[in-house]
């Protein structure tokens, strides 16, 4: 996130708008507040969504089971993958809304294409692995295959 500080410098430079500068300094760090909020607030129900339900609530806490935590890991991953790609979405929105002619904004679309798409599919992974987090873990426990003795 503070990465884009190098990138915020020459656009103010380029385009000596300072407004600019600052909003696309301040868009990814307010999306991610805005996110660490949501998960706070909503952390129980994510938790519920992720990992199974125990059979009852009295009993003691048992020690995790791979398949939540294989569950919690997808969930993880598709967060931090999605949330490593939002300041590069936003970088390169802000990039194109601070060139004054189409043809620039043509220009820069066709050079940065295959990173918008490398974006883009980050994004659609990141949100599939933590949409289907226990799905995907749960596919994942059944592939594993129990060790005999014989083999060990």
């Amino acid at each position: 996130m503070l990465s884009m500080g190098g990138s915020i410098l020459a656009l103010a430079k380029r385009t000596h708008d300072e407004d600019l500068a600052i909003a696309t300094f301040a868009v990814p760090i307010l999306l991610y507040i805005v996110l660490g909020v949501f998960l706070f607030v909503r952390s129980r129900e994510l938790a519920h969504w992720l990992l199974p339900l125990s059979s009852t609530e009295e009993e003691s806490p048992a020690p995790i089971h791979p398949l939540s935590a294989a569950s919690v890991a997808f969930g993880a991953v598709g967060l931090a993958a999605v949330m490593n790609a939002i300041p590069r979405i936003a970088d390169h929105m802000l990039t194109m809304a601070s060139m004054k002619d189409q043809q620039s904004a043509n220009q820069y679309l066709a050079k940065q294409s295959w990173h918008l798409a490398a974006v883009a599919i980050q994004i659609i992974i990141g949100f599939l692995l933590f949409l289907k987090a226990r799905g995907l873990a749960t596919a994942w426990w059944r592939k594993q295959a129990p060790v005999s003795r014989e083999e060990a």
